[in-house]
């Protein structure tokens, strides 16, 4: 469903910061958005979702019969609702709103929740304390007796909520009070497979009035495995009638572990001699060797083998199968293996290629051969993995040596020849999408299809790049912590992704939450690993879409101090055990086919070595799937080789230096509305550095002179740096796509040279400044602004009209002592209202300078407030919460 967010910015910036949980809807009840604390206490968001995909028919109907009222009868409405989370239930008073527009129209709802669980639980309490009040002498009788009991003991009543939990109940479900499970079903406390078991076998017990007793096996908060034993019995009243359930849960780990030992032992007893020589002598062998049963059981193992599958002692292996050790795919392979031995009694060898703890790849030679009683019967497989590494590197590299010998040279050219390619290719890449941001007098389906074409292009050229440059062992040497500009990094990522996926049912998107910020953010943090960590990061997203595609989004923000990078995908979510364990850090692709395992360890690594946050948000029950993964990290310091923003005076010459036409036809395009109010500014476009050296030196007076030169110019006895150290021109900034080359910018920073990477020409502020304004001269600009919100004004100039010439004003006095400078058909936009430090300002608003201005002569005034008000004819009215009108001021 497309719709346009209609509501007010101001808003929506009132509703994010609000402490309870807000959200909004439209008039159709779609949801518009949510705040941070809505999504912090529902754990997703709802964004262009409608109740009955998010709720189903009947809860939906209850929904929306309450948005109707609102929007019908314009008065807000008060209800309550039960919200289930994770299998936690908790109660919410939801009043719902009208919410309207600057001209008093309804234009959609607005919801705010209150958590009243706390209050509801006493309801509760009360409710079932009434319910179980003509039982209460046997339910008290009963939980004074089950507190002597060592084992876990509680009482359920009909409607399986429960009464009483004993102490070692409460130590094995892990409670701290009666409040953790009094009145709370099984639904409250287990996901909902275990709690639909334990109901359904709560009511066998309840209709048959029959003992329900059997085994379980069952993983604790820990990781480990458990077993108990269960019995559930009706508990009955003085009457004879059954009035719930008494349970009782024994620890049987430590009989099932002696139970398997037994049997084990039993089992092997009659071959113990020969396992006994066996394991002896398998100590003595330097390689992997390692004994199993013909149950697939680990029997003994020396301590090569020990320390390939990562384990400590003779506890961790013995008796256990290849399940309880390896992750799926591989123990169903090896189990697969040993079958063959022991069906067919021949010795089974192959080549093994495998990642071992520390992410390197390894190569083993395994052989397994049937293991044979004295009778001559197989009881079982010995098995040898021989560490082949070394020489299968070393067979790598004579072939690699062979096959350089004969295409050294070659590659060698072609490598030029992709450099060259890159380097023709990348500025074209600039002035195409420079022009796109520029161009805003095209249709918006344009600019997206050409800002499409131009990211297709720049993947390409990404991807010839990565291909042909240093590998990561040859980075070695530098992969120390650096500062690095995260937008460069995440740019050349997502360009890597898409060009892999080309083809597929995959997308992936980039998106730099306010550009002409976050572009320029840095962190200081090792480059290759942050690469290898944002990498993890989407293959885990990919591994996580449906076979029809999905889509991955890579988002960039910052605050003072932190970095965030969000990673977002629409695949089929996680369950909340897996996510509260990965949470944990801890490792869950054992025994899972996909799962999460080496590439997490890897990403906290990084995170907890550079003092970061991690988090992760998901869910697997439709229609909310889909994952959120953010990662903070601490925001370094600008740099200060690079350029943030070029500033230049109105009589400047610019000089624009740069061995490619188009990176000429992206700064025309950043300089097209600068030159239209500016005359007296001039642009100079120059390929070859000797002739930009030429013109400067030629010239008198070098002090208005603005250089921009790229640094690589090709076939040319000379750089970009040598240019400007040889021309002495100080306000000069070197633009190129080298700006990552630690020489490069080590050579600027001697010479005090700002540095600008060529992909931020589209978005680096350009600002116009008059310090040689002469009084009686006229001053051409595209907008002045008189505003004392002066965050307001920076904020829309930097996000629609960094390309123009506008002159600003916090001060209304101060401006009309400079208003004559101005054309009388200058776009003057004034505020309604003016505040100082102590409050608003008497005898001055918008209305009175518009009468003064309008006195003089000037005819494009314009009162820009937050609420509609009445204006004279010769005024227009803008009300800033339009955002289609903010966003287009200049064509006015």
């Amino acid at each position: 469903m497309k719709h346009e967010n209609t509501i007010p910015q101001y808003l929506t910036k009132i509703f994010e910061n609000m402490i309870l949980p807000i959200y909004w809807k439209d008039k159709n009840s779609v949801f518009l958005g949510a705040n941070k604390a809505a999504l912090n206490t529902f754990g997703y968001d709802w964004t262009d979702k409608i109740d009955i995909k998010l709720w189903g028919e009947s809860s939906a109907k209850v929904y929306n019969d309450s948005d109707i009222y609102v929007l019908k009868k314009a008065l807000p409405i008060s209800q309550e609702y039960t919200h289930t989370s994770l299998n936690n239930t908790r109660y919410f008073s939801v009043n719902k709103s009208p919410l309207y527009d600057c001209e008093n129209h309804i234009i959609g709802i607005v919801v705010q929740c209150i958590d009243i669980t706390l209050q509801k639980k006493p309801e509760l309490f009360k409710q079932l304390a009434e319910e179980t009040q003509k039982h209460q002498k046997i339910f008290a009788q009963l939980e004074k007796n089950l507190s002597l009991i060592p084992s876990a003991f509680y009482l359920k009543d009909k409607e399986h909520h429960f009464l009483s939990i004993n102490q070692a109940g409460m130590d094995y479900m892990c409670f701290e009070s009666t409040k953790d499970y009094l009145g709370k079903t099984d639904y409250d406390l287990w996901p909902k497979h275990f709690a639909d078991k334990f109901v359904a076998d709560d009511n066998y017990v309840l209709e048959t009035g029959k003992i329900y007793s059997h085994e379980d096996e069952y993983v604790d908060i820990h990781g480990n495995t458990k077993y108990c034993y269960v019995i559930k019995a009706p508990l009955y009243s003085e009457s004879g009638e059954i009035i719930g359930i008494i349970g009782n849960s024994i620890d049987i780990t430590a009989q099932k572990k002696a139970e398997r030992l037994k049997q084990l032992a039993e089992e092997t007893q009659k071959h113990q001699k020969l396992f006994a020589q066996l394991e002896k002598n398998l100590s003595l062998i330097p390689s992997s060797f390692y004994l199993k049963d013909n149950q697939h059981r680990f029997v003994g193992a020396n301590q090569t083998a020990m320390e390939y599958m990562g384990l400590k002692s003779t506890e961790d292996y013995l008796g256990k199968t290849d399940y309880d050790i390896w992750p799926q795919h591989f123990a169903d392979k090896f189990v697969a293996d040993d079958n063959y031995v022991l069906e067919t009694g021949k010795m089974y060898s192959h080549e093994d290629e495998y990642v071992d703890i520390n992410g390197s790849t390894k190569y083993c030679y395994a052989i397994k051969v049937p293991l044979y009683s004295e009778s001559g019967e197989v009881i079982g497989i010995i098995g040898n993995s021989i560490d082949i590494t070394s020489q299968k590197e070393a067979e790598k590299l004579k072939l690699e040596s062979e096959a350089h010998k004969i295409y050294a040279k070659e590659q060698e050219k072609f490598k030029k020849i992709v450099g060259q390619m890159a380097h023709d290719i990348r500025s074209p890449i600039s002035t195409l999408k420079t022009v796109v941001q520029t161009a805003h007098e095209l249709k918006e389906q344009n600019r997206i299809t050409l800002r499409r074409a131009a990211i297709n292009i720049e993947d390409i050229t990404n991807h010839m790049l990565n291909r042909y440059k240093p590998s990561d062992s040859e980075l070695t040497q530098n992969n120390q912590r650096q500062y690095v500009l995260v937008s460069g990094i995440l740019a050349e990522i997502a360009s890597e992704r898409r060009y892999e996926y080309q083809g597929s049912l995959i997308e992936f998107e980039f998106v730099v939450i306010d550009p002409h910020i976050n572009n320029f953010v840095f962190m200081q943090i090792e480059p290759s690993n942050f690469r290898r960590m944002i990498s993890n990061v989407l293959n885990n997203a990919v591994q996580a879409l449906p076979e029809t595609g999905g889509k991955v989004t890579l988002k960039l923000l910052s605050s003072n101090e932190w970095v965030e990078i969000i990673i977002v995908d629409n695949g089929k979510g996680m369950p909340w055990d897996t996510l509260e364990k990965i949470k944990q850090k801890t490792v869950v692709s054992q025994g899972k086919k996909d799962g999460f395992g080496i590439g997490l360890t890897q990403v906290f690594d990084v995170i907890d070595s550079n003092l970061g946050t991690f988090n992760i948000y998901s869910n697997d029950e439709p229609p909310n799937n889909g994952t959120i993964v953010t990662i903070e990290l601490p925001k370094a310091e600008p740099q200060q080789w690079l350029a943030t923003e070029i500033k230049i005076d109105i009589d400047d010459i610019v000089i624009i230096l740069d061995d490619d036409t188009s990176i000429h036809s992206a700064w025309d395009s950043r300089f097209t509305y600068i030159l239209e109010k500016n005359p007296n500014l001039k642009i100079k476009h120059f390929m070859e550095g000797k002739e930009a050296l030429q013109f400067i030196n030629e010239l008198a007076d070098k002090h208005n002179i603005c250089l921009l030169s790229d640094y690589e110019l090709i076939n040319q006895d000379l750089n970009g740096l040598d240019v400007i150290q040889q021309s002495g021109i100080k306000r000069s900034i070197l633009v190129t796509s080298h700006y990552a080359n630690p020489d490069i910018l080590k050579l600027a920073n001697q010479m005090a040279i700002k540095v600008l990477p060529k992909e931020l020409v589209y978005s680096i502020p350009i600002k116009i400044e008059r310090s040689k304004y002469r009084p009686g001269e006229l001053v051409n600009v595209h907008m002045v602004f008189v505003d004392d919100e002066v965050e307001v004004v920076n904020r829309l100039i930097i996000d629609y009209y960094s390309h123009l010439v506008i002159d600003t004003y916090d001060n209304p006095f101060e401006f009309l002592r400079e208003v004559d400078k101005y054309p009388k058909d200058t776009k003057l936009l004034l505020d309604n209202n003016y505040y100082n430090s102590s409050g608003l300002i008497k005898d001055m608003n918008g209305m009175i300078i518009a009468q003064q201005l309008h006195d003089k002569g000037y005819t494009n005034l314009y009162i820009y407030s937050w609420e509609k008000c009445d204006v004279p004819d010769y005024v227009t009215l803008i009300v800033k919460t339009d955002r289609n009108i903010m966003e287009h001021l200049d064509k006015l």
